[in-house]
């Protein structure tokens, strides 16, 4: 097929290179010396001729084109690098940003659970120390009739101690005019 069409093609180029008629006129003096295997051999090498340009061409952009090809398969094989170390450095950061956020939950949930247990403790001396206040308010209670029992005793006491007191006076005062008495009637 590719034989066929580059002879399409060359035929194509080939009639295009076909003298003019008004060409013909200014050869027709140099044809005429010429004989017709000499035209027709003269004829294909310009057709040949023109058949190795079309080649020439046609490989110039073939290199062209593997050169472009080339170019566009290194940049995209650099391009894939780039995007390569890029996912890997973006998924590194993530995964020790992950491993970061990780570790101050797991830090949160030790402190949580810490604090929780903490709480409990508070709350359990909170009743022991509730059910202290309770039984130390009803022994306050208890003691309140006893306070004013101990006021009362003390008032009385005070009160003993006053009448002791006056007791003791008379009876020092008693003693005192027994003796002055007996001191006189020993002396009369």
């Amino acid at each position: 097929m590719s034989q066929s069409a580059s002879r399409k093609d060359g035929e194509k180029q080939g009639a295009k290179n076909i003298p003019q008629p008004n060409e013909l006129c200014n050869k027709s003096r140099r044809t005429a010396t010429q004989n017709p295997t000499k035209f027709s051999r003269n004829q294909e090498n310009h057709e040949l001729q023109n058949l190795k340009d079309s080649i020439a061409d046609y490989s110039g952009r073939v290199k062209f084109l593997e050169a472009k090809n080339s170019k566009l398969t290194q940049k995209l094989h650099f391009s894939n690098e780039v995007r390569t170390r890029e996912v890997s450095n973006a998924m590194t950061l993530c995964e020790s940003e992950l491993d970061k956020l990780r570790n101050a939950l797991e830090c949160e949930v030790e402190q949580k659970n810490r604090l929780e247990l903490e709480n409990r403790r508070h709350i359990f001396k909170i009743k022991q120390l509730n059910t202290k206040l309770d039984q130390i308010s009803k022994e306050l209670e208890e003691t309140k009739s006893f306070e004013a029992r101990y006021r009362e005793i003390t008032v009385k006491y005070g009160q003993a101690l006053i009448d002791n007191k006056n007791l003791k006076d008379a009876n020092n005062a008693i003693e005192t005019t027994q003796n002055q008495q007996e001191k006189g009637s020993l002396m009369s």
